[in-house]
């Protein structure tokens, strides 16, 4: 079956309204292509696009289309799939705008969550009520966010190993982030915790940039 074929497949619902186009592409068009058609869209769904099991060229150029030239937020699948998706929601919180975007970004997944965690790893001390981790927890029950705060310790070398460690703690079944937050000239030649992150997820995440 071609590529085509197996996505209308998956879709053949008659309740579910959809338009497949297959476009036929060389490698130095996909982000702009992905860029430009994903901007019509409400959210971008892709396949993880680094990592051992899963991950190709293709993939990790349809993610830098998606995410450097379109407002959407993009959901990045893990190569198994997960048995629910956004029950059980971590937020990764850092205070950056990109983080705020990705948030705003999944309002309708954060209020018909179930349990909501905004986790902040080693933030500052502080009992500042306008500090950032307060005034997204005064935003989110505004927008009837049921919520908790949990700053927690730094318990691996790189953030997105506690990050993921938490998750499995609280049985997380997404992941909300922001994209990208240093250069992306840093983060795709030097790494960082966007690509370590979408390395290693074993859950959906949901990210802008």
């Amino acid at each position: 079956m071609s590529l085509k074929a197996d996505a209308q497949a998956i879709t053949d619902d008659p309740d579910v309204a959809v338009t497949l186009r297959a476009l036929p592409l060389r490698m130095s068009e996909v982000a702009i292509v992905v860029g430009r058609e994903a901007r019509f869209h409400d959210l971008i769904v892709l396949p993880r696009p680094y990592g051992v099991s899963g991950g190709t060229d293709v993939a990790q150029a349809a993610l830098e289309g998606a995410l450097f030239a379109t407002i959407s937020p993009v959901l990045v699948c893990p190569p198994v799939p997960t048995a629910a998706m956004g029950r059980k929601i971590l937020v990764a919180w850092n205070g950056d705008q990109e983080a705020m975007r990705a948030i705003r970004a999944a309002l309708p997944f954060l209020q018909d969550a179930d349990q909501v965690e905004i986790v902040m790893v080693e933030p500052q001390k502080t009992n500042d009520p306008n500090a950032p981790g307060y005034a997204l927890m005064s935003m989110l029950t505004r927008h009837g966010v049921n919520a908790i705060l949990s700053p927690i310790s730094r318990t691996a070398e790189r953030v997105s190993d506690t990050l993921r460690q938490k998750a499995r703690e609280m049985g997380a079944d997404m992941i909300v982030m922001g994209a990208y937050g240093h250069s992306r000239f840093r983060e795709r030649f030097l790494g960082g915790a966007t690509r370590e992150m979408l390395t290693d997820a074993e859950l959906p995440v949901l990210m802008t940039h």
